[in-house]
């Protein structure tokens, strides 16, 4: 009996290891999965840190792999949202990661960064486009100047073609007037000279 017991303290002490060991292991690949993720959370790599969140919940389950994973969908939104240029969904979706309740430090720090320089980009944008708009107004309104100009300018070039067109028709009417009465006078002295 005693050789039994001295077995089975023996066979427990094994199993006591053997699940000492198991959560040893567990725990070191969980904290190193984690250390990764905020790694990649640094380095605003949404996507690398969502992976290695979700590692790590398939290891251990807990708040903060549940509260990183959901901070991180929308964090991944927002950068699909940047890579299309569409500031104003991807501020909307960094805000909303910043929003989620219990929200990590590191997460929320490096979303925060990564919303400050859409704020940027969107108000360079935001300046680039009624600066755009100025140069289109002021290119529109010259063009209508020009148009105007040209338009004048054909009017007086018409104008002085009129113009000129009545004043030799004044001088063409003039000169056979002139013409006819010297006609009519030199007709005139003929017949005169005749009688």
């Amino acid at each position: 009996m005693r050789k039994f017991i001295v077995a089975l303290v023996a066979i427990l002490a094994m199993i006591g290891v053997g699940v000492f060991s198991y959560q040893y292991v567990q725990n070191k690949n969980y904290d190193e999965t984690i250390k990764a993720a905020q790694k990649a959370v640094k380095a605003q790599d949404w996507r690398k840190a969502e992976t290695d969140y979700k590692q790590a919940q398939s290891i251990k389950m807990t708040p903060e792999t549940r509260t990183a994973e959901t901070q991180l969908s929308h964090a991944i939104k927002a950068q699909d949202a940047v890579d299309d240029e569409n500031w104003h969904l991807a501020q909307s979706q960094y805000r909303t990661a910043l929003e989620v309740d219990d929200g990590l430090t590191n997460i929320n720090s490096a979303v925060q960064e990564a919303l400050n320089e859409v704020n940027r980009k969107n108000e360079a944008a935001e300046k680039a486009s009624q600066a755009s708009a100025a140069q289109a107004s002021a290119a529109s309104a010259a063009s209508e100047s020009a148009a105007r100009e040209s338009y004048a300018a054909q009017d007086r070039a018409e104008s002085i073609a009129k113009k000129q067109a009545s004043e030799a028709a004044a001088k063409a009417k003039a000169h056979s007037k002139s013409h006819t009465d010297t006609k009519t006078s030199h007709t005139s002295s003929t017949s005169h000279s005749d009688h």
